[in-house]
């Protein structure tokens, strides 16, 4: 397994590649990267078995396109069916999307915890 974080997007791709080529499980966080779009991230994202975002990350994915945080969710999971998605959805929990199922899991109220 190979987990690329915040790589700048050409390492990453990189990265990717290589991890590809040698059978890894590639998890993919690109964090600040997407605020370069969808678009920039794609060749990372064919590749990837797993990607990991924020709800802000997300949103950026799409370049501030004013959806539910679940619809962006199901428009990735259809351009790229074999990617499994994990969204951090703050309060409201995260969301894991792949093969077709959403899986949403409640928030924990962390005050709560001590």
């Amino acid at each position: 397994m190979i987990v690329v974080m915040d790589a700048p997007t050409e390492v990453g791709r990189r990265a990717v590649e290589l991890a590809r080529g040698r059978g890894k499980t590639i998890v993919y966080s690109p964090a600040v990267r997407t605020r370069e779009g969808l678009r920039s991230l794609e060749p990372i994202l064919r590749e990837a078995h797993y990607l990991v975002v924020d709800q802000i990350e997300l949103r950026n994915l799409y370049l501030g396109e004013a959806e539910e945080d679940e619809e962006m969710m199901r428009r990735l999971t259809t351009t790229h069916p074999f990617l499994t998605l994990v969204a951090t959805l703050g309060e409201r929990g995260c969301a894991v999307t792949g093969e077709g199922v959403m899986t949403l899991v409640e928030g924990v109220d962390v005050a709560s915890l001590g």
